[in-house]
């Protein structure tokens, strides 16, 4: 039986949506939401295997949210990966501390993406 795995994508641009949900179409789960408050609902209903999160976001910011995710028993272990075009070393640590497993700079590699989406589930 193979199991297909669930990725959840909260992100508000609809362009970086559309490019994460084509490169990721047909090999996992897909799950998406665009703003922080309906993602932790969604995490928290869906139960994904994975969490891609933008740190820019319109409701709250994204470090906020992994925080929110990682304090909830029921939903903390699902690592999250942010995805953000913050880049300085002060915007990775702070995304670490507050929860987030890993960090990836916009623009980024397909490649390097689905390695480390893959490597997560």
């Amino acid at each position: 039986m193979i199991v297909v795995k669930k990725v959840l994508i909260i992100e508000d641009n609809e362009d970086n949506m559309e490019l994460c949900l084509l490169l990721l179409h047909g090999k996992y789960d897909l799950v998406s939401s665009h703003n922080g408050t309906d993602g932790i609902e969604k995490a928290h209903n869906e139960i994904p295997d994975l969490i891609l999160l933008d740190l820019s976001l319109p409701d709250m910011n994204g470090k906020d949210v992994a925080k929110k995710i990682k304090n909830n028993e029921k939903i903390k272990h699902i690592p999250i990966i942010a995805l953000t075009a913050h880049g300085l070393d002060s915007d990775k640590r702070d995304a670490l501390n507050a929860g987030c497993d890993y960090y990836i700079e916009k623009p980024f590699e397909i490649r390097h993406l689905l390695e480390v989406i893959k490597s997560y589930v």
